[in-house]
């Protein structure tokens, strides 16, 4: 197994959903990834165009070299990279900074990257990961790359409030590691935790506003719920919310009691509505219910990742009409 860094960047529409997503397809051929945190930077050689999120993450393949280059260039175009213009926008960037201490070039590849320690939004995060790598070539430190920047070279940009770098959460998936937060910046606090969990039930389920799902909810989302089988990723739960929003369209949750610790939050809600749209096979009936119910979310770097479900299926069938009340 070969020991590769590579640098990711994206600066069109979900910049951080490109980056997810591309981290995700990497995990095919890339083994014990690990993931720095995404830094918010200014474009570098063309200005005219937005923002920038980088990042930086170290993993073990079998490919060789070549192999490498290819497979990066396919996950690229699997997010969906146009190609546009040397240093333009783009949905999506993946280039190789290291393979082992090997130094390669060819017509199409060079390794290490040439202009890595130009580039501070590669050098920090890099950095956040293993800042006593050495260059191979240039014989020194990334920490030592990094410190030796002039300031004009810098793209990152500055924390006006308190002067850090601006900073968004990394990424923390299964069979990924995170990176732990650098000094000065906060991580989701519980009471965080508790308002995304309160959010996903306002603005997505009783508003109806699915454009969140791609913010709150993670990439590789999986949602334990028996009346919803094998439910997952942010397309199943648009489908679902978009499905029980048809059948009561007045649906509303209330949020009863909520408690959280560590990474999970469990509330306690009632949900009521009125049933004007087929639903789990059962034509529509125009009676109006409330039942209970229980969720439980695990949420890493304020998205919903996983989630257990329980609410009273019971209550709402008999509500319905569908079975008749116990006696």
């Amino acid at each position: 197994m070969h020991q590769i860094y590579l640098a990711l960047g994206s600066n069109i529409e979900s910049r951080k959903q490109h980056i997810e997503t591309a981290i995700a397809l990497l995990r095919e051929k890339v083994q014990d990834i690990t993931v720095a945190p995404l830094y918010e930077t200014k474009p570098r050689y063309f200005e005219d165009q937005n923002n920038f999120l980088n990042t930086v993450l170290r993993g073990h393949t079998d490919l060789e070299p070549r192999e490498l280059l290819q497979f990066t260039k396919a996950v690229q175009k699997e997010v969906g990279r146009v190609e546009r213009f040397r240093y333009g926008p783009r949905e999506i960037d993946v280039d190789i900074l290291f393979y082992d201490d090997v130094v390669y070039k060819d017509e199409e590849l060079e390794i290490p990257h040439p202009r890595l320690q130009e580039r501070d939004f590669v050098l920090q995060p890099f950095a956040d990961i293993n800042p006593d790598f050495s260059h191979p070539v240039l014989k020194k430190t990334i920490r030592e790359l990094l410190d030796a920047l002039p300031e004009e070279q810098r793209s990152i940009v500055q924390n006006t409030s308190g002067g850090h770098l601006s900073f968004v959460p990394s990424i923390s998936r299964n069979g990924l590691s995170l990176v732990p937060t650098p000094k000065g910046v906060t991580s989701m606090s519980i009471e965080d935790n508790k308002a995304l969990a309160q959010r996903w039930l306002e603005e997505v389920w009783n508003q109806g506003d699915l454009s969140l799902v791609d913010e709150l909810i993670a990439i590789n989302y999986v949602l334990h719920d028996p009346t919803r089988p094998g439910l997952k990723g942010r397309t199943g739960i648009k489908e679902s919310v978009a499905s029980f929003r048809t059948a009561f369209p007045d649906l509303h949750f209330t949020i009863e009691d909520q408690v959280a610790d560590g990474e999970r939050v469990v509330t306690r809600y009632s949900i009521e509505g009125t049933h004007l749209g087929p639903i789990m096979g059962i034509a529509a009936t125009g009676k109006h219910g409330t039942i209970t119910g229980i969720d439980i979310y695990r949420i890493t770097d304020g998205q919903i990742e996983e989630a257990w479900s329980n609410w009273d299926t019971l209550r709402l069938l008999q509500q319905m009409g569908v079975i008749p009340p116990m006696q």
